[in-house]
């Protein structure tokens, strides 16, 4: 598992590969979930963390912000780490990938079983005096290669990017 700023830079890596295919709404929803940290035990934070807490509680209570300490038994909110991070965004592309898959499938099961091959989809013309719009046929049919191409993600996302 890749750790510290080499994580870091494989996140930002992904982020500015996923923005670049226009599928920057899974980076948004993950940052979501960063962003509200994770949830431990008081009792089980690392020395990391709880240097951390101790830190922030002292600057708290020098800018005169009344806080209570945790008691061992507390559920407090801590940041991810750049590996956790770094794994939270890959777990959300993946599972976004086996979602489209599975749609996919399913359409394309629902459309060999009634004889459909193909659709035809109208491209809407641009602007208000256009006239003319363009057709696309798109395939039903599922490609012999769609798993051998998931594997390979897999295998991409897991051994070269969480490795």
């Amino acid at each position: 598992m890749k750790r510290g700023q080499e994580a870091t830079a494989q996140y930002s890596e992904l982020v500015s590969a996923l923005r670049q295919i226009d599928v920057d709404w899974i980076v948004t929803e993950v940052e979501e979930v960063i962003a509200r940290g994770k949830t431990v035990s008081f009792r089980n934070l690392s020395l990391e963390e709880s240097a951390l807490y101790e830190s922030r509680l002292v600057e708290e209570v020098g800018r005169g912000i009344a806080v209570a300490r945790a008691k061992p038994n507390d559920i407090i909110g801590v940041p991810y780490e750049p590996h956790e991070r770094l794994a939270l965004l890959v777990q959300a592309v993946e599972r976004v990938i086996a979602a489209s898959e599975l749609a996919r499938s399913s359409i394309s099961k629902f459309a060999s079983e009634r004889g459909i091959t193909s659709i035809e989809l109208e491209i809407p013309a641009e602007g208000a005096a256009a006239i003319t719009s363009g057709m696309r046929r798109v395939s039903l049919e599922i490609s012999p290669f769609t798993n051998e191409r998931l594997s390979i993600l897999h295998h991409v996302l897991h051994d070269e990017v969480l490795s």
